[in-house]
């Protein structure tokens, strides 16, 4: 159970790293062909109820993910729209 309390950390940073090919195809390479805003801004929006959620049970993997993920999401949109 440690090894699994410990490992959700990773995870936590991990998943939303994995958006960083994404934010640089829309901000670097300037490449939004296939990039919905809809889509994303929804994962901003579910992203607000995990991190409540993650506040309101304090559980700091899913605050910092939720974060993350809410961070990414949103310039992911915005890279949409400049």
């Amino acid at each position: 159970m440690r090894v699994l309390d410990k490992m959700i950390y990773i995870v936590a940073f991990l998943g939303p790293l994995m958006t960083l090919p994404q934010l640089a195809e829309v901000w670097i390479a300037r490449n939004v062909a296939g990039v919905s805003p809809i889509t994303w801004g929804s994962y901003f929006i579910l992203n607000i109820f995990w991190f409540v959620y993650g506040i309101t049970h304090k559980e700091k993997p899913i605050i910092i993910a939720s974060i993350l993920w809410m961070v990414l999401d949103m310039l992911i949109v915005v890279g949409v729209f400049v």
